[in-house]
């Protein structure tokens, strides 16, 4: 009796399979194969069933997006192109040198020993003795800083199968970081970050509201030759205009 039971029941399921087959058929749907699926699109899948709150499908090889202290971890594809397009719109971001390493990262640089002691180059008489004298080396720390972006999704937006979440949420967090990471490199963060605009590099013009195009060849002046060749100007639009 229990076989009897099992194997109409097995019957039953595989009635239910074939009747959901031919109504994919009927409207036009081709079914899922697993076979045919990139990395990215399992990835992009998982990424949307968490965003909308679905229960993903489990298969063999596949895995769903996971929980960790600060939220949800993003799939490294859809992570990928978030880096991809900041890095699009934000030319401070394309232009800095970027180091992928753990931990603090210590940069060494070159610098005077003191006010008086550094290597030295001047005229010298035949069979002189040359004056010994050396500079030293120091260190930049470059550490890591934890940053979040959040974007909430209406339920207008889930239910809306015109628009996909996932571009979405790519493009909105692009946008937000870019803006984020250009005001920080720019202008810094008091213990964070320090910010390109402490440079000590400066001209100072004589109208508040309008800088004449001779401050900035004076500007551009102040920097040495060797670090031009790859310079570029940066300016708010609003400067820009005023420019006279």
């Amino acid at each position: 009796a229990e076989f009897e039971r099992i194997e109409k029941e097995i019957k039953d399921l595989d009635r239910t399979i074939q009747a959901e087959e031919r109504a994919r058929n009927i409207s036009g749907v081709i079914p899922e194969n697993p076979k045919n699926k990139t990395n990215s699109d399992i990835e992009e899948r998982a990424f949307a069933d968490y965003i909308l709150g679905r229960t993903s499908e489990l298969r063999a090889g596949e895995q769903n997006v996971t929980m960790g202290n600060n939220g949800a971890v993003i799939p490294e594809t859809i992570a990928n192109r978030i880096i991809d397009a900041v890095t699009d719109i934000c030319p401070i971001l394309a232009g800095s040198d970027l180091y992928h390493v753990k931990g603090t990262l210590k940069i060494p640089k070159w610098t005077k020993a003191n006010s008086t002691h550094d290597i030295t180059v001047g005229f010298a008489d035949e069979f002189s003795e040359l004056v010994a004298d050396s500079g030293k080396f120091t260190s930049v720390d470059l550490g890591g800083h934890l940053a979040g972006s959040l974007v909430l999704i209406g339920r207008s937006v889930e239910n809306n199968s015109a628009v996909n979440v996932v571009d979405f949420v790519i493009r909105k967090m692009s946008e937000k970081i870019a803006s984020f990471l250009e005001e920080k490199l720019l202008a810094g963060a008091s213990g964070k970050v320090q910010g390109a605009l402490e440079t000590s590099n400066t001209v100072t013009a004589v109208n508040s509201v309008q800088v004449t195009y001779d401050e900035l060849i004076d500007l551009q002046g102040s920097v040495k030759q060797a670090f031009q060749r790859n310079a570029c100007w940066t300016m708010h639009p609003k400067t820009f205009n005023a420019v006279k």
